[in-house]
């Protein structure tokens, strides 16, 4: 009965091994689409929930619940990396897993989900208005309707558009925590409002 070499087995262990390192960067590849994925519809049910809220709620305009999204900074050009939400009444619509500071561990008035903390961004619609005011946000309300709420680009603080239907409201990227720019390579995913029912739903970009 013959045995294995010292060359047999040393050149086996060899090919083992660039095996192995050829199907690591795919398998990176795999898990950061995953994260993705996990936050994407993570945000998704918090933009959900929100809505539902003011539904359940009732309460007529002017009151509205709200995601506001806040910029790492104050350049719009940057992605937005935190969000809250509130009900009609200004109170957290949820605290649990969320925290109370920012990226700059500055104490925030409501509970805020970092999404930057796992390496996840929120960029916006071109005609999505910003905040002019400190910090640099963006917000979306909801009336008791369901019906969903912006400030355009060019709008005052009180001017409000509806959000557009069958386009993305806004797209969840993989972030480069370095240069805080968004990942383009492993695509994204988009929350849209259903020209049809009204209704969010979350769709794969590539």
């Amino acid at each position: 009965m013959r045995g294995y070499t010292l060359i047999e087995i040393i050149v086996s262990i060899a090919i083992i091994g660039v095996m192995a390192t050829a199907g690591y960067p795919k398998m990176v590849e795999t898990v950061h689409q995953i994260r993705l994925e996990q936050h994407a519809h993570s945000i998704y049910e918090d933009f959900c929930l929100t809505r539902d809220t003011a539904i359940a709620s009732g309460k007529a305009v002017p009151a509205y619940s709200r995601m506001n999204f806040y910029h790492f900074s104050a350049d719009a050009s940057l992605p937005m990396t935190s969000y809250d939400m509130l009900d009609q009444d200004g109170d957290p619509v949820k605290t649990a897993l969320m925290k109370f500071c920012d990226e700059f561990d500055a104490v925030v008035a409501n509970p805020r989900s970092i999404v930057s903390s796992e390496s996840i961004c929120i960029v916006p619609d071109a005609a999505w208005g910003a905040s002019t005011t400190a910090p640099l946000s963006r917000c979306i309300l909801f009336d008791r309707n369901g019906n969903g709420w912006r400030r355009p680009i060019a709008g005052g603080p009180d001017d409000l558009e509806p959000l557009p239907a069958g386009n993305d409201l806004f797209l969840i990227r993989s972030l480069n925590l370095i240069a805080m720019l968004p990942h383009d390579d492993l695509g994204a995913w988009g929350i849209q409002i259903d020209a049809d029912t009204g209704r969010p739903i979350l769709r794969r970009v590539p």
